[in-house]
């Protein structure tokens, strides 16, 4: 066994170790990014007369915006 110890449980109670912060910058820069393009979508000129093309980009800009705010969500959990 090596002397060095992996396991972040060992830490201090007011400590923060670089993974979380790592990974809500991550998850925070994720998530205001695809909630941005979900509203960023309608911006995009293209099938402007085809009932078909608005289906699929509401349907498109809902799975964003609900992935995006699941992102930002995660940030708060731990």
């Amino acid at each position: 066994m090596s002397s060095f110890s992996t396991n972040i449980d060992h830490q201090a109670p007011g400590e923060i170790s670089v993974a979380t912060i790592f990974r809500s910058l991550v998850l925070g820069f994720l998530g205001i990014s695809l909630c941005i393009s979900a509203f960023g979508l309608w911006l995009v000129p293209g099938g402007q007369g085809l009932p078909e093309v608005s289906l699929i980009k509401m349907g498109l800009s809902a799975a964003l915006l609900i992935a995006g705010l699941c992102c930002m969500v995660m940030i708060r959990r731990r």
